[in-house]
């Protein structure tokens, strides 16, 4: 109206001019935080292809929320097509990706966790949490084969992933899995088993440098 303005938000009960005494409740349904007109500088105008990016933003959200997350990501990304600006889509891309890795992990779908993991990684080399849940999916990967009696292959794997994280990362755990069966036996009382596990592992501590 003129040099006036007011808020509607569609998608809420309470969406029409939330800034009068609505806030959380906006804040809650959408997930969004509301800026005041007072605050114009962190407003931000868009226009119709926007509005297309917000649809889009609308369906990841409802993807995520649900557990599919391939969907997620491709409403997220037609989101930011439209509208490079709009950060919440790329952070809900982001965290589609890190569940994704992370129920794929819960699932023994290691390589699959992991490939999910590194293009995360890629897409925000910045972020802590997906840089520390990369390094657990193969921390857990490793385990995994240790735990199931296999020291060959967890090593391998502890390799592939320094070979494609960090080397320095995973160095100090080769010794600590290889050594893990050892120290279960010692833990239950059977000292020659453990010798003998020891004896077995010991060319593959070695080998480790």
């Amino acid at each position: 109206d003129g040099l006036d303005h007011m808020d509607v938000e569609t998608t809420t009960p309470d969406g029409f001019n939330p800034a009068r005494d609505r806030v959380d409740t906006f804040e809650q349904l959408t997930g969004f935080r509301y800026i005041p007109q007072s605050n114009t500088a962190k407003r931000r105008e868009i226009g119709t292809a926007g509005l297309a990016a917000l649809i889009y933003y609308n369906h990841g959200v409802t993807h995520l929320a649900e557990g599919r997350y391939q969907d997620a990501l491709f409403a997220n990304f037609r989101a930011l097509s439209l509208d490079p600006g709009f950060a919440s889509a790329g952070t809900n891309a982001l965290a589609a990706l890190g569940r994704w890795s992370a129920e794929l992990s819960d699932d023994g779908a290691w390589q699959d966790s992991t490939e999910i993991a590194a293009v995360a990684v890629r897409l925000a080399p910045d972020d802590a949490g997906l840089a520390s849940n990369q390094i657990a999916v193969w921390q857990g990967w490793a385990m995994s084969e240790i735990n199931a009696g296999r020291p060959k292959e967890a090593l391998e794997i502890l390799r592939n992933a320094g070979a494609n994280v960090d080397a320095d990362t995973f160095a100090a755990m080769e010794i600590a899995i290889l050594t893990r069966p050892a120290e279960a036996l010692i833990a239950a009382g059977d000292w020659d088993g453990a010798l003998t596990q020891s004896q077995t592992l010991y060319p593959l501590m070695d080998d480790t440098g």
